[in-house]
């Protein structure tokens, strides 16, 4: 699975070329015109990294930042300035607001692929933020509580089937229990809970996935689920 680096910056052209930069090295990327669109994509999407630039029309890429800094589901996304502004200190303001790496335009296309990819690569070192499962074509990443189907993520999953369908694939190809999946998803006992919350919850995955949970989300009469 690529990872999803969002591109933000109000000129077309611009955004053209760092799309094509990343896409030779193998990136997706998602692209946003102004500050309102970069905070809803990067809210809806939870891209691997924001590239942003200062001047986005309707917010500053300060602004940005902060906001996105503020934004516990989004905080640790990190960011890399790309702008035209080559004014003393702005570096430092995109520091202190949050920001991982700051460059100048015109960008030297190289540089921009190689500080990029060492982003991600502190990232996923330090904490495994890019933390996937993937099982059949179906990947979670387990930080961000993202589920993608073939890249095309998952957008109703209630809290409750997120960690059974985790709790299923990490398990895989192994038998779940219920009682195992009442403790560690509702943390009571199966009689507690009552056993038709589980078959309930595993048909609602089942309907969110489609196709792809056909012979692999299985019913084991009596015990409990597996994914195969």
């Amino acid at each position: 699975m690529k990872e999803e680096i969002l591109v933000a910056d109000d000129d077309k052209m611009d955004r053209f070329l760092v799309r094509k930069v990343l896409e030779e090295n193998g990136f997706a990327v998602l692209e946003a015109g102004s500050g309102k669109e970069t905070l809803k994509k990067s809210r809806e999407r939870m891209p691997a990294l924001l590239i942003l630039d200062m001047n986005l029309g309707d917010f500053s890429g300060l602004d940005i930042c902060a906001a996105i800094k503020n934004d516990n589901r989004i905080a640790n996304m990190p960011i890399l300035v790309l702008t035209g502004d080559h004014e003393t200190g702005q570096n430092i303001s995109c520091f202190d607001q949050g920001a991982d790496d700051y460059m100048t335009k015109p960008f030297d296309r190289m540089e921009l692929a190689a500080r990029a990819k060492a982003i991600l690569r502190r990232v996923n070192y330090a904490g495994g933020q890019k933390n996937i499962l993937e099982r059949e074509g179906i990947s979670i990443d387990v930080g961000q509580r993202v589920v993608l189907l073939k890249d095309r993520k998952i957008e109703n999953l209630t809290p409750k089937e997120f960690d059974l369908l985790y709790l299923l694939m990490k398990n895989s190809p192994n038998l779940v229990g219920r009682n195992l999946l009442a403790k560690k998803v509702w943390d009571r006992q199966v009689e507690i809970i009552n056993e038709r919350t589980i078959d309930v919850h595993v048909r609602r995955i089942r309907l969110k996935l489609g196709e792809a949970a056909l012979g692999r989300l299985v019913t084991v009469p009596g015990s409990g689920y597996k994914f195969i």
